[in-house]
C-alpha cells in the first residue's frame, strides 16, 4: 500500500485513565510494575533506546529463528484484522503484516494497542505505509480489558489475529492466569493469538542467567529501569543501578517458569519481572486453560541449550 502524505491522521481512541497517566497528570496505579516504565515521552524514549541497541537480540528476526517460526505459525491464515498488543515501534511486525496482507491493498486492518502514546504513534507512522490502520488504541491490555474489547468491536472485522511479541508475555505484571482467562473469552471462531515465548533450556542454570547479574544489564537497559528507581538521577544510571537494584529468582509452580524479579532495594518495591518458561510445561498449561495449541515451535534443539525462544499460536477449542 503506497503511503499517502495527504491522508488524515489516524484516530487514537484513548482510555481516559491511561491517557492521564501517560501525560503525567495522574500517577500509575500500585499494580503497575513494568507497565509504569513505558509511560510518557521518557519511558518511550528509554525503551526505544533498549531495542535499538546493537546487542538487543530480539530485534534480529534470525535470533532463535523467530522470524521464520512466526511466519510458519501464520501460514494459511487470512485474518481481516491484526491486533498488536504492545507493538513498540511496530517494525518487528512488518514482515508478518506483509505476509498476512497477501496480494493487493486493503485486505488487512492493523490495530496497534499500547500503554504509551509516543510508542503508539511511532508504530502507526512506521506501519501505515504498508497496511490500513483504522485506529490506534491507548489502553492497558492487562487491566483495561472491557475498554479494549468494546473498541475492537467498533473498529475490527473478524476473523481477528492477535499478537503479543518480543517476549512481553514474560513481563506481565498480573501474571498469566488472569490475562489468558481474558484471552480465552476474547477469541472467537477463526481467531488466533500469536506469542513469542522466552525459554529456559534444559541446560539453563541460575549461574547462566544474565538477568540475575547487575553487570550484564546494558547502559540503555539501566537507563530504562532507572526511571522507576530514581528518575532524578538517570544521568548516573550505572551507579544508581548498582547501588539500588536487587535481583531474585523464584519458580512458578503452575507454568514451570523461572521468575526473575528486579526490585528497588531502598523502596522495597518491584520494578520489572522477567519469566523464562519451560517449553513442555507451558504448552501443557495452555491446554489446561482451555486453549487449542495450533502451532508450537521452539528454537531449543539440544539438551545443552541454555536459552531459546518459542512461538505459539493459540485458538479456542
Amino acid at each position: 500500500m503506497a503511503a499517502d502524505n495527504l491522508a488524515p491522521p489516524v484516530e487514537i481512541v484513548a482510555d481516559e485513565r491511561v491517557e492521564l497517566i501517560d501525560r503525567g497528570t495522574a500517577p500509575p496505579p500500585d499494580g503497575w510494575v513494568s507497565r509504569a516504565l513505558y509511560v510518557g515521552e521518557a519511558g518511550a524514549r528509554n525503551w526505544l533506546g533498549v531495542v535499538h541497541e546493537p546487542t538487543y537480540a530480539l530485534r534480529d528476526p534470525n535470533c532463535y529463528n523467530l522470524g521464520a517460526n512466526r511466519l510458519a505459525a501464520v501460514r494459511g491464515r487470512h485474518p481481516a484484522t491484526f491486533v498488536s498488543l504492545g507493538p513498540g515501534d511496530g517494525l518487528n511486525e512488518l514482515e508478518l503484516i506483509q505476509t498476512l496482507s497477501g496480494p493487493g491493498p486493503g485486505k488487512l486492518r492493523y490495530i496497534p494497542v499500547d500503554i504509551s502514546l509516543p510508542l503508539l504513534r511511532k508504530a502507526i507512522a512506521n506501519l501505515r505505509p504498508h497496511v490500513e490502520v483504522p485506529v490506534g488504541i491507548l489502553c492497558d491490555f492487562e487491566d483495561g480489558r472491557d475498554f479494549l474489547a468494546s473498541t475492537l468491536r467498533r473498529y475490527g472485522h473478524p476473523p481477528t489475529f492477535f499478537a503479543l511479541l518480543g517476549g512481553t508475555v514474560g513481563n506481565l505484571d498480573a501474571g498469566e492466569q488472569r490475562f489468558f482467562a481474558w484471552v480465552r473469552l476474547l477469541l472467537g471462531a477463526g481467531d488466533g493469538f500469536l506469542l513469542d515465548i522466552p525459554l529456559a533450556g534444559p541446560d539453563w542454570t541460575p549461574a547462566d542467567e544474565p538477568r540475575l547479574k547487575p553487570e550484564a544489564y546494558t547502559s540503555a537497559f539501566r537507563r530504562f529501569l532507572c526511571e522507576a528507581i530514581d528518575r532524578n538521577d538517570c544521568d548516573g544510571a550505572a551507579a544508581v543501578f548498582e547501588q539500588r537494584v536487587e535481583l531474585s529468582l523464584t519458580r512458578d509452580a503452575a507454568t514451570g517458569a523461572e521468575v526473575i524479579l528486579v526490585a528497588d532495594r531502598f523502596r522495597r518495591r518491584a520494578v520489572l519481572t522477567f519469566r523464562r518458561y519451560r517449553w513442555e510445561p507451558l504448552l501443557s498449561w495452555f491446554r489446561s486453560q482451555g486453549f487449542a495449541v495450533e502451532f508450537a515451535r521452539s528454537s531449543i534443539t539440544s539438551d545443552r541449550d541454555k536459552f531459546g525462544m518459542g512461538v505459539v499460536m493459540l485458538a479456542t477449542r
